[in-house]
């Protein structure tokens, strides 16, 4: 509402020119527009009044900077700073109810992590210490930089495969030769500082949309050849095999075959043993008895640690796991001279470990309504790869096991993972010396069980009933992984994904549409039986985006209907009883969102063939952006300016309206009153609204 001349309202001001006109502004900064139009109501004004309105111009650009900037800066640090350092938001609110959850969370995902990370970090081919240097201080920064409370992060599986696959190429992990091993550990530690670096700047210039090339089918047959890959791996270790280590799968298989005579009895015990405990807890009838947050593998390593230490294990023949240094990760530069050798595979670790962080991420953030960044959480991975890789730390990654546990316990913040990372470091700093009497069969068989849940046999049943290409994604995957190697296969997966999609894109779903009786919708002749075809009319519907890869496509279709119409043919693919001679073609152009100029060419090509065989185009349903593109290309000199229509139906009574004697040639030059008010909007670009 207006206020009065001379009055002032709570957010508006009245401004006065030298002739005692009033003018509204508001309280808030003005736009160009506004200020325009000032300016253009006082156009005819004397001289002063143009000089009022040049002061209130000028007046009106100052108070679009200085005042905002006096107003807002404070603000706009304050969001900049909530934006990329989230905990500054949750920290300063952070109460004594958020302590507690967050505490009993972060302890017992703890637990959880301290076996958990040494089994995973003897999967990379290193040094189980080095599994609980990556748990430590790189779980803090990722706290800090994180908008998700539930994700818990550390080595997990997939990434751990595909480090050790990555550095294999360079030394080998199971060379005796300290300067060897050394040099592997390094290799993995600049992998992880590459890994780190890619993501940064994946999420400073928002590039999280790059991991969309990484389909579910794609992800989950990775992820089930890495899960057979481990398991024979780990077959070495728990039946206490000796044999040379192999780079591919079935290579490994054949050397486990070989040798099963020569398996360690003592060995087996343990591992049968200690699989038949962590199963049990998973699977009835001990499942319902046991509590989620019961530490059954921290139980299983202690009473692991009292057996191989009390029994001289490793006397017997059975591998333990050795001498395991105090303390915490020493500060170390990373190696650069491998930095452009490792690229390839810090990009598709870089993006592996996102796609399945960030999935995870989404689904507990779903679950409690709230929303996080994906492109945050890529730099929060980033710095924290980054500063693992000065502590000796490996590349970390989301964990669905920990994760869940983590929502399961009522986490509050990200404030868990500060407490998960104390547990790791007190456990670094004072019990690592225990762990010497460790038998690596049970670490084995912590392994062997947790990437049981990779094996996604479900998402094969759900491919054959869904989407039969999709599973042959699926197996191209699984086959490539186990028979060409880990990072060639997320690579071959990949690219048989984005050729399937290509494929799918060049080759767009187009049919002809009938009307079912007594109603005002046009749908697919061969999907509804019932639904007849208009006479003397076809109706095309295109199911794409136009661009050059697919128009000829439509325009092929087009001129295939031109040239049976010339040769007066009577097999076209619709109802030919009901089609006669044919006056119009119908595209409905409802799905086409875009058009390049490549495609656009194609269609005016197909158009003025159609024109010269006395047929008109009429163009029904077509998007704004598409309509902008044909408008800037003048089609409406080609097919007239009545040749768009809001709706398939309001296209097909005009086509009907048209008299047979002047059904020849372009809609442009046949005259016509037919043309409905909201028509006109519709191409005016005032309809919708």
């Amino acid at each position: 509402r207006v206020p009065r001349i001379g009055s002032r309202s709570k957010n508006n001001s009245v401004v006065h020119d030298d002739f005692g006109r009033a003018s509204v502004v508001l309280s808030d900064t003005p736009t160009h527009t506004k200020v325009f139009e000032q300016f253009s109501e006082n156009r005819q004004v004397s001289l002063l009044g143009i000089r009022s309105s040049l002061s209130f111009y000028l007046s009106s650009i100052l108070s679009l900077c200085t005042p905002s900037r006096t107003k807002s800066g404070s603000d706009t640090c304050r969001s900049l700073l909530h934006k990329y350092i989230p905990s500054t938001k949750w920290i300063p609110k952070y109460s004594r109810h958020h302590f507690r959850n967050d505490a009993l969370a972060g302890f017992t995902v703890g637990v959880m992590l301290i076996p958990q990370s040494m089994a995973y970090a003897l999967l990379a081919g290193l040094a189980p210490i080095y599994g609980m240097y990556s748990a430590s201080f790189t779980l803090i920064v990722f706290a800090l930089f994180s908008s998700s409370p539930h994700l818990s992060v550390g080595p997990v599986a997939t990434t751990a495969i595909l480090i050790g696959a990555s550095a294999d190429g360079f030394y080998d992990p199971e060379d005796p030769d300290p300067d060897t091993i050394a040099r592997y550990t390094n290799v993995t530690i600049t992998l992880g500082l590459l890994t780190g670096l890619i993501q940064l700047l994946m999420g400073i210039f928002k590039l999280g949309f790059v991991t969309k090339f990484l389909s579910r089918p794609v992800m989950s047959g990775f992820t089930t050849g890495a899960a057979c890959i481990i398991a024979v791996n780990q077959a070495k270790s728990l039946l206490g095999l000796e044999f040379p280590r192999a780079r591919t799968f079935y290579n490994t298989l054949i050397l486990v075959l070989e040798n099963l005579r020569s398996m360690h009895g003592l060995t087996v015990a343990i591992s049968v043993i200690s699989l038949l405990i962590l199963m049990s807890v998973k699977k009835n009838p001990l499942k319902k008895y046991v509590p989620k947050w019961f530490p059954t593998p921290l139980l299983l390593i202690i009473v692991g640690i009292l057996i191989g230490w009390g029994a001289d294990l490793k006397s017997s023949g059975v591998a333990i796991v050795g001498d395991v240094p105090s303390g915490l990760g020493r500060f170390l530069v990373p190696e650069t001279d491998l930095l452009l050798d490792l690229l390839p595979d810090a990009i598709v670790l870089a993006m592996v470990s996102y796609m399945g962080s960030i999935a995870l991420a989404q689904t507990f953030a779903a679950k409690d309504r709230i929303m996080i960044d994906p492109n945050q959480e890529l730099i929060a991975f980033g710095l924290a790869c980054i500063f693992g890789a000065f502590n000796q730390s490996q590349t970390v990654s989301g964990s669905f096991s920990r994760s869940a546990m983590n929502y399961e316990m009522g986490c509050k913040t990200q404030a868990s993972g500060f407490f998960t990372a104390f547990l790791m470091i007190i456990s670094l700093l004072l019990f690592t010396q225990v762990f010497v009497y460790l038998p690596k069969a049970v670490l084995a068989a912590m392994i062997l069980v947790s990437v049981r849940n990779l094996l996604d046999y479900p998402e094969v049943v759900h491919l054959f009933k869904v989407k039969r290409m999709d599973l042959i994604q699926f197996w191209v995957c699984v086959l490539s992984t186990l028979f060409v190697g880990i990072k060639e296969g997320i690579i071959i997966g990949m690219a048989c994904s984005l050729l399937f999609s290509i494929y799918r894109t060049v080759n767009p779903h187009v049919y002809y549409q009938g009307r079912l009786p007594g109603t005002t919708t046009y749908v697919d002749l061969e999907r509804f039986p019932e639904a007849v075809s208009v006479p003397g009319i076809v109706i095309l519907r295109f199911e794409s985006e136009l661009f050059f890869g697919n128009g000829r496509v439509l325009s092929n279709r087009i001129l295939e209907v031109v040239r049976s119409q010339s040769e007066h043919k009577t097999d076209m693919d619709f109802d030919d009883t009901s089609v006669g001679i044919l006056d119009v073609i119908i595209i409905d152009g409802c799905s086409i969102s875009d058009i390049d100029s490549s495609a656009q060419r194609d269609l005016a090509e197909a158009l003025e063939e159609a024109n010269a065989a006395g047929l008109n185009v009429l163009f029904a349903s077509f998007p704004g952006r598409t309509r902008d593109v044909l408008d800037r290309a003048e089609m409406r000199k080609l097919i007239g300016f009545r040749a768009f229509f809001v709706s398939v139906h309001d296209a097909v009574i005009f086509a009907q309206s048209i008299e047979p004697e002047l059904s020849s040639g372009s809609l442009s030059s046949q005259p016509t009153e037919k043309i409905s008010k909201l028509h006109v909007e519709f191409w005016a670009g005032k309809w919708p609204p």
